[in-house]
């Protein structure tokens, strides 16, 4: 995400071969609508905090959001 995030102007997401999202990549990154987005970006490491375990965006996830 982070290579995405510095080089492309636009960024499409895709979930089971269904776009999710398609939205210039500054504002994806600031502000992502979609719920599958939304996971991705939370799931992405960072290196100014410590966590035990990383999320995850798993089937059920999207199911829950009435995604899947």
């Amino acid at each position: 995400m982070g290579i995405v995030a510095g080089t492309c102007e636009e960024t499409l997401v895709m979930y089971d071969g269904r776009v999710m999202e398609y939205r210039k990549t500054d504002d994806l990154f600031a502000n992502p609508e979609h719920p599958y987005t939304q996971g991705l970006l939370a799931a992405v490491p960072r290196l100014d905090r410590k966590v035990e375990r990383l999320s995850t965006v798993s089937y059920d996830f999207m199911k829950a959001k009435g995604v899947a």
